[in-house]
């Protein structure tokens, strides 16, 4: 029960950390915005969304307790060293998103898959923080399995509670970044800001939402450059010719 809880504040907590700075930086920080804000409408419906699927998530992540009791390592385990800990984090955030591509891929490839499951996340094409989770629930069951890939399968009994929760924290935080619509003037703020061509960001993601049959990835760019999916952006000039 205690991690199943553990597993939803690592959802939840990022979820209004994120909210609020983003909050914070539309009203006090130099930043380039890539989208409009989003209408009064538009934040109505998402919230809807967000919050059935806030209340389905509870429910899914306590009764997943069980399982990561006999997956992962007990909570009085000691932590491994650095190292490990960091190469755990990138191959889980790797595997996560490389099923993410292919399941995304295909509910945007097969028309009946994208009008049941994927089509409701795309009445946003201002992507906003919340936006995230704006998704059809089974949909967030296959965004939950990507979660498990790493640390409850290939890592069955070898991941220790509180790296679970830290990759998580960090999955999240990134896939909220994703749907800004906005970047620092200064783009410091990521990994996408060193390697483009590597890890996506705000605006790669952005044009998924625009361009829908692209960038299908979300933290590792380099995962449609490989499928011939990518479509980059690289300074204000290209991302206004896209727009």
């Amino acid at each position: 029960m205690m991690l199943g809880l553990g597993a939803y504040l690592s959802v939840l907590l990022p979820l209004v950390g994120t909210v609020a700075f983003d909050r914070f930086a539309r009203r006090f920080l130099a930043i380039r915005f890539i989208q409009r804000p989003p209408t009064a409408e538009e934040y109505r419906k998402c919230m809807n969304m967000a919050v059935f699927n806030l209340q389905w998530l509870f429910i899914l992540t306590l009764s997943m307790g069980p399982l990561m009791e006999r997956t992962l390592l007990p909570r009085s385990a000691p932590l491994p060293g650095l190292t490990e800990v960091v190469a755990k984090l990138l191959l889980f955030l790797f595997l996560d998103d490389l099923w993410f591509y292919a399941y995304h891929r295909l509910v945007h490839a097969v028309p009946w898959l994208y009008v049941t499951l994927h089509k409701q996340h795309h009445l946003f094409t201002v992507p906003f923080p919340e936006v995230t989770l704006a998704v059809h629930p089974a949909e967030l069951m296959l965004l939950s399995l990507g979660t498990c890939i790493g640390p409850l399968g290939i890592y069955y009994k070898q991941t220790h509670p509180l790296i679970f929760y830290g990759y998580t924290i960090v999955r999240q935080l990134q896939v909220f970044l994703d749907h800004f619509g906005w970047e620092l003037k200064r783009p410091l703020h990521s990994p996408a800001s060193l390697a483009p061509r590597v890890f996506g960001g705000t605006a790669f993601h952005d044009l998924h939402h625009q361009k829908f049959k692209c960038n299908y990835s979300s933290l590792f760019s380099v995962i449609d450059w490989a499928f011939g999916t990518a479509v980059f952006v690289e300074g204000d000039d290209e991302l206004k010719k896209l727009q």
